[in-house]
Parts: structure tokens; sequence; C-alpha cells
């Protein structure tokens, strides 16, 4: 019961954490770019540097999860993970269809602008359509590795209950993706107030021009902004691919994943030293 209970608070945990610093990403790049200390004015195209945070924050996040459900079913296999699954795919595609807004009419006047999406919330929504498979990346490299170094003398991924989490967390980001791209565009700008905020303002999200509002296109803050050179794209990449690994080895051990140990590491300190410190040989 206890393991059923963890599991489906897990996605909720994961997803505040990740709206926090979304949340604060945004609030730091209006105070600190948009409006400079001191009346400095920072010039050019900023929001590389907001989306990369916000790509960061999501794939952390997602590997997050999915590392936590798989490393629980390597130790304990059982079927709490379909319950932490189901619940992230209703929350995620609820999210990202900004379900929450329609609730804001019925709320006191002062909960508008805390519910209102800013700049880094709107990069969000659009980041997830891609950034939430680098990580996969990880786990088949886990497997085809083992798979070569080991044959079938040793499962590729650890045990069969693995797999399916992996491929039902894969499965879910294809199930969100589709149905939000179903959903079209989003409905919910005109539940809130964005009259306060210039053309250039980070949290102007919608087109205004003389006839008023349209909510149905983007403001100008999102044309024409820089693309991100390979090389950008390749270090988010990389760094969505390194970071699951890592925490597999924090929370299996290194020994395990890499198949020179039979068992998961127990845990405590040594544990957490080995999957960041390797040793040679490797010890379990």
């Amino acid at each position: 019961f206890n393991s059923f209970i963890a599991a489906l608070l897990l996605p909720q945990m994961v997803a505040a954490v990740e709206a926090f610093f979304v949340a604060m990403n945004n609030k730091v790049f209006i105070a600190v770019i948009h409006n400079a200390p001191d009346g400095r004015h920072v010039g050019g195209d900023q929001r590389r540097i907001m989306d990369t945070v916000v790509i960061m924050t999501h794939t952390c996040k997602e590997a997050t999860l999915l590392v936590s459900l798989l490393a629980g079913e390597v130790q304990e296999p059982g079927y709490s993970w379909l319950a932490s699954m189901m619940m992230g795919i209703v929350l995620n595609t609820l999210g990202r269809l900004q379900v929450t807004a329609w609730l804001v009419p019925y709320l006191p006047r002062r909960f508008g602008p805390i519910l209102r999406p800013g700049c880094s919330k709107m990069i969000l929504l659009q980041c997830r359509f891609l950034w939430g498979y680098a990580l996969y990346s990880t786990f088949a490299a886990i497997f085809f590795s083992r798979l070569l170094a080991f044959g079938i003398t040793k499962h590729p991924l650890f045990n069969n209950m693995a797999i399916g989490v992996v491929c039902m967390a894969f499965a879910s980001e294809c199930i969100e993706d589709l149905l939000v791209t179903m959903a079209g565009k989003p409905r919910w700008g005109r539940i809130f107030n964005f009259d306060k905020f210039g053309m250039l303002h980070p949290n102007q999200l919608f087109c205004r021009d003389s006839e008023g509002f349209h909510f149905s296109r983007a403001n100008i803050n999102f044309h024409g902004m820089r693309r991100h050179d390979t090389w950008h794209v390749w270090a988010l990449i990389i760094t969505a691919a390194i970071f699951p690994l890592t925490l597999t080895f924090l929370l299996l051990g290194a020994g395990y994943t890499v198949g020179m140990c039979d068992t998961p590491a127990a845990g405590g300190v040594k544990t957490l030293v080995r999957g960041l410190v390797w040793v040679s040989p490797l010890d379990c």
C-alpha cells in the first residue's frame, strides 16, 4: 500500500518542482535581463538563456521520474509503477492544455496573476514536444551495451519489468504529444489579463495590435528568435542523456548497471560516492 501511495505522489512532486524552477527562471529573467538593475540595458535576443534553463529543467524532471520508477521495479518488482505512469499522463496532459486556467473565473481575483503563464511556461509547453525523448537514448545504450557484452546470460535491461517501465514511459510521451496536438492552438489566453504588459515584455504571450488581442497568434517576442547552433543543441542532448545515466548509477550502483554485479547496490553513502567516482575494478 505504501509503495502505491508513493507511486501516486511521485509525479505530483516532480511536476511541482519543475513548475517552481520554471517560475523562478521567469522571475530571474525579468529582474536581471528585462529590468536590468541600475538602469542598464541588456541588448539583443536573450531568450536563448531562458529556453536553455527551461529545457534542462524539463529533461531532468522527466529523467528523475523515469529512473525512480525503473530503480524501484528493479529492486522490488511489482505493478505500482502503473499507477504512477497513469497519474503522470493525466497530470502532464492537463498541465500542457492549461486546464487549470478554466478555474480562474471561479477563484478569487488574486489567483489570476498567480496562475497566469509567463514566457518560461510558454517555452516549456513548446519544448515538451521534443525534449522529453532525449533521455531514452540512455536506456537504449544500457540495453545494447549489456546485450553485446553478456549476450543472453544477463538481462539487457535488468528485468522484464524494467523494459515495461521504459516502453510505457515512451508510449505515454507519444500519447501526450498526440493529445496536445489534437487540441490545437491554446484557447485559454482570453481568461487572463495581459493588458498591463507591453509588447516587448517577456510575459506578453499573445499578439496585440490596434484591434486588440489575437489569442490564436503569438506575440512578437516569440518571432525572430535566434536558432540554437549545432554545438548548443548537442550540449543539451548530451546533458539530457548523461543525467539519467548518472542517476541510475546513484540508485542501482555503477557495477550493477554495467553488468559487473549480480544485485543492485544496497544504498547508503558508499553507493552515492561510487555512483560519481568509479574505482577499477568496479566494486559491488
